[in-house]
C-alpha cells in the first residue's frame, strides 16, 4: 500500500497484481457504495501495465492488528465500541447483498485518533455480490485459512461445505 496525495487530501493506493475480472467489476460495484462510517470508502480505481490501482481513504493508525500493538490501554477500552462498528459495516455490506468472504483484524482499519477509534471495513476483493440465484457459489472455498469459521472444516463427500453440526 502507498500513500498517494491529491490537492490537500491523502489517500491509500494499494496495487493489486493478478486481480481477475469479477474481481474488479466487484471492487467497481463496492465504489458506487453510498457512504457508510465503518466501510472504508473506495474513490477510484486504475488499471495500469496489468495493474490494478485501488485508491481509497487513508487510516493513519493502520489496521486492527497495528492497532492493538501499539494502543494497547485504548483497545482494551474501546473493544466493545468497536465490534459494535464491525457490526455495523457488516450489515451495511449485507443489507447492499455484499459478503465479505476474508474477515479479518488486517481488513480492519482504524480511523480518526488513538482514544476515539472508528473501525473501517476494508479489503473487498474476495467478497461477493450475493443474488438468490447464486447460491452454489456461496460453497467456494476462499478466505485466509486460519481465520475460517470451523464449518469450513466440515465437508461433506462432493467438497461442499456442510453446515451440520458436528
Amino acid at each position: 500500500v502507498y500513500i498517494a496525495r491529491r490537492e490537500n487530501t491523502i489517500y491509500a493506493a494499494k496495487v493489486m497484481i493478478g486481480i481477475t475480472e469479477i474481481q474488479t467489476e466487484n471492487l467497481r460495484k463496492i465504489l458506487k457504495l453510498p457512504y457508510h462510517k465503518n466501510i472504508a470508502n473506495h474513490f477510484d480505481i486504475l488499471i495500469h501495465e496489468g495493474q490494478l490501482w485501488l485508491f481509497m481513504e487513508h487510516c493513519a493508525l493502520g489496521d486492527l492488528t497495528n492497532y492493538s500493538r501499539l494502543y494497547k490501554s485504548y483497545f482494551n477500552k474501546e473493544k466493545l465500541r468497536m465490534i459494535t462498528q464491525i457490526s455495523e459495516g457488516v450489515d451495511f455490506l449485507h443489507e447492499n447483498n455484499i459478503i465479505h468472504r476474508d474477515l479479518k483484524p488486517e481488513n480492519l482499519l482504524v480511523a480518526e485518533c488513538a482514544e476515539n477509534p472508528v473501525i473501517k471495513v476494508t479489503d473487498f476483493e474476495m467478497s461477493k455480490f450475493w443474488n438468490e440465484d447464486e447460491t452454489s457459489e456461496l460453497h467456494t472455498d476462499v478466505g485466509t485459512q486460519s481465520y475460517k469459521a470451523p464449518e469450513f472444516w466440515n465437508k461433506d463427500e462432493s467438497g461442499k461445505i456442510s453446515y451440520a453440526a458436528s
